[in-house]
């Protein structure tokens, strides 16, 4: 994908591969470069009373999928958070893209899993340790109000 891109771009626009090399040549610079943009942004979807993400659909979902969606879109936002906050938080932004990526990849119910199973079982999702599995345990008992 960076390659067709880097291709593309140097083809239509030669005079911007200098500064996507500057942008993307570290995590710290590509941070540096975001944050700003993401703040402006967060400030603008305040202001004008959006948000600044594209909500999941959770009724596309059969039931039994849907806190599972729900779990996994929150935590999303907060690798999306962490993203944000700059490099500095990239280990964290990465803990909870994983975890989301292996919640929304299950087939069965985290609720299911948690029944029969309590912690232990959500913590042998792949990427998913003690910290997030007790986050998770929190959601079930925030849904059951």
């Amino acid at each position: 994908m960076k390659n067709y891109f880097y291709t593309v771009l140097a083809k239509h626009f030669p005079e911007l591969v200098e500064k996507y090399d500057k942008i993307f040549s570290s995590d710290e610079t590509f941070s540096e470069y975001w944050q700003p943009i993401a703040t402006k942004v967060k400030k603008l979807c305040a202001k004008y009373k959006i948000l600044n993400y594209i909500p999941r659909l959770l009724n596309f979902y059969d039931k039994e999928l849907q806190l599972n969606k729900k779990i996994a879109g929150k935590f999303y936002l907060k690798a999306k958070e962490y993203q944000e906050r700059g490099s500095k938080y990239k280990y964290r932004e990465w803990a909870y893209r994983k975890a989301a990526w292996a919640i929304d990849d299950l087939k069965e119910s985290l609720a299911d899993i948690y029944k029969h199973t309590w912690l232990v079982g959500i913590e042998r999702i792949p990427g998913i340790g003690n910290r997030l599995a007790h986050e998770i345990e929190r959601e079930f008992a925030n849904n059951r109000e």
